[in-house]
C-alpha cells in the first residue's frame, strides 16, 4: 500500500511536533471521489427538470417514423407501459418502458452521420450502464416494417420481463 503525506502537515498538532503525518493513498482519495460523485449525482434520475422543455419540445415535434411506432407501443398495446421521449439522467429517450427498462430509439436520415452516431454509441453505453437494454429501429424501417417491429418488441419485453 502506498502512503501520501497528509495534506494537513503540523496543523492541529502540539508544538515542537512538526513531522510529517503518513496516512494510506486510498483513504482521503476515496473520501473526495465520494463527496464529489455525491455532490455531481442528482436526487432524481429519470425525467429531471432542467430537461422538462425538451421534453415536451420533442414529444409535440414528433418525426413521423418515431409517431408511428409510438402508435404500436401506447395504451399497453404490447402489454407493456411506454412513455415517449422519457428522461434518462442527461438524456431523453425516445421510448422507454420502466417496468422492464426496455429503451426504444428510432434513428433517423441524421443518424447515418459519423459524429451523431459515435454520439449515440456513447449515449447507448450509459443506458446499458444503468441497467437499460436499448433497441434501434431506423425510420425507414418504421415506414416499411412496422408489423416486424411490433414484434421483435413484443418479443424482448417477455424476454426481459422473465
Amino acid at each position: 500500500m502506498s502512503f501520501l503525506p497528509s495534506l494537513y502537515q503540523g496543523e492541529g498538532l502540539p508544538a515542537g511536533r512538526g513531522e510529517v503525518e503518513c496516512i494510506p493513498f486510498s483513504l482521503p482519495r476515496r473520501r473526495v471521489r465520494d463527496e464529489v460523485v455525491h455532490s455531481l449525482m442528482p436526487n432524481r434520475f429519470f425525467n429531471l427538470q432542467n430537461k422538462k422543455g425538451i421534453r415536451r419540445k420533442l414529444r409535440k415535434e414528433m418525426p413521423e417514423g418515431e409517431n408511428r411506432v409510438w402508435k404500436v407501443v401506447k395504451n399497453n398495446n404490447l402489454g407493456y407501459k411506454f412513455r415517449r421521449q422519457y428522461g434518462i439522467g442527461p438524456f431523453v429517450a425516445d421510448f422507454c418502458c420502466p417496468q422492464i427498462k426496455l429503451v426504444i430509439e428510432v434513428d433517423g436520415l441524421s443518424h447515418d452521420d459519423k459524429s451523431i452516431a459515435d454520439y449515440d454509441q456513447w449515449r447507448q453505453k450509459y443506458l446499458e450502464n444503468n441497467g437499460f437494454t436499448v433497441i434501434r429501429f431506423t425510420s425507414t424501417e418504421a415506414f416499411s416494417d412496422l408489423q416486424d417491429i411490433a414484434k421483435k418488441i413484443t418479443g424482448i419485453c417477455q424476454s426481459l420481463d422473465r
